[in-house]
């Protein structure tokens, strides 16, 4: 069943966090493909049998991906970012689910962060807790784009049948001005979503590492995206390409495609965004509230949850790392974070064994 997918890696100066996620696939019956924008060569590619390395020095994100996309021949592809571990089991509970029930064209699972804290801190924390049981099943594709931006969760990392993520990421390459990451992302999404339906299964799919200085860390936000003047051109082009897709693929009129698209923006918005257009005044609540979080050194959230429970916090039970099965793949996950940590590079001869 790994046979018929092809694991996608992008990776830009990671190289530790790289061989870390091509030890835990080794010897694994699937297909991995790296596309690697490190100026230099990784130079242990050699040592994996499953393992198809193509180095593109400096490449810009996008063109990587739909470089990469081009050289998928299986049945199914999934994006899995070098500083993650997407858990083959999932994997073949998804593509199973795909298997059966064809007018889904995307599926993955749960997800949590982590933090490598060195010294065995390995930190741990449930994440899309109000996606955690996400159907995006509508047949038409304008309710389906509503229904992905008004409950985001992003379907970059999904197990995804190849012909739909060619046909998305064939855009991409045609449509070159689209370069921001975070257009990139939803781009993606959206375009998935107007191909056809997505389902968030209830188990454990990723363990991803938040890391200091990451690209997430750096790059524009929607919020941001739709406000500043620098970013008009891009996001008005953006609009526009997706607009021209939903009306060619569900037959609408642009009046209707273009409302469906800005009913989406909007509702992704909520809570993000606040705005006086007469006086032409943006306000963040969310990045208001992270740089808050920042400047307590986390105590301000601490607070916030004792009096205030997210609402999200309902969905932690629900959430699949509560799970035994999944809770001894995280220890499994572990053992690869001690090894190949920053912090902990020494802990490789206390589990060289473990990990033969």
């Amino acid at each position: 069943m790994l046979s018929d997918v092809t694991i996608l890696v992008p990776s830009f100066n990671r190289h530790r966090q790289l061989k870390r996620l091509l030890e835990y696939y080794k010897g694994l019956k699937t297909n991995i493909l790296v596309g690697d924008s490190t100026l230099t060569a990784f130079p242990d590619a050699g040592k994996y049998k499953n393992l198809n390395y193509f180095h593109y020095p400096n490449y810009p994100y996008a063109t990587k991906l739909a470089l990469m996309y081009k050289k998928i021949k299986t049945k199914y592809v999934l994006f899995c970012a070098d500083d993650d571990f997407v858990i083959p089991n999932s994997v073949k509970e998804c593509v199973n689910f795909l298997d059966k029930n064809p007018d889904y064209v995307a599926a993955h699972g749960h997800y949590v962060f982590f933090e490598d804290k060195g010294k065995d801190k390995i930190p741990v924390y449930p994440f899309y807790l109000h996606a955690i049981d996400l159907d995006v099943k509508s047949n038409l594709p304008s309710e389906r784009l509503y229904s992905i931006l008004a409950n985001y969760m992003q379907l970059l990392y999904a197990v995804t049948k190849t012909s739909v993520a060619r046909k998305v990421f064939n855009q991409l390459e045609k449509n070159r001005k689209i370069q921001n990451d975070t257009l990139v992302e939803l781009f993606q999404a959206i375009m998935i979503s107007i191909e056809g339906k997505s389902k968030t299964l209830p188990s454990l799919y990723c363990a991803r590492e938040v890391t200091p200085g990451s690209a997430r860390t750096r790059i524009a936000s929607l919020e941001n995206i739709v406000t500043e003047p620098k970013y008009k051109k891009e996001y008005s082009y953006w609009l526009k390409v997706i607009i021209d897709y939903l009306m060619k693929k569900q037959k609408i009129s642009k009046p209707n495609a273009e409302a469906s698209i800005k009913a989406g923006v909007n509702n992704y918005l909520k809570g993000l965004l606040f705005t006086i257009p007469i006086i032409n005044f943006h306000l963040y609540p969310l990045q208001i509230q992270r740089f808050i979080i920042k400047a307590t050194f986390g105590y301000a959230k601490k607070i916030r949850d004792l009096l205030i429970a997210p609402k999200d916090y309902a969905n932690l039970s629900k959430h699949a790392f509560s799970t035994p099965h999944a809770k001894k793949e995280f220890e499994k996950i572990k053992l690869y974070i001690k090894k190949y940590g920053e912090k902990s590079l020494l802990l490789f001869l206390v589990y060289r064994d473990v990990l033969k």
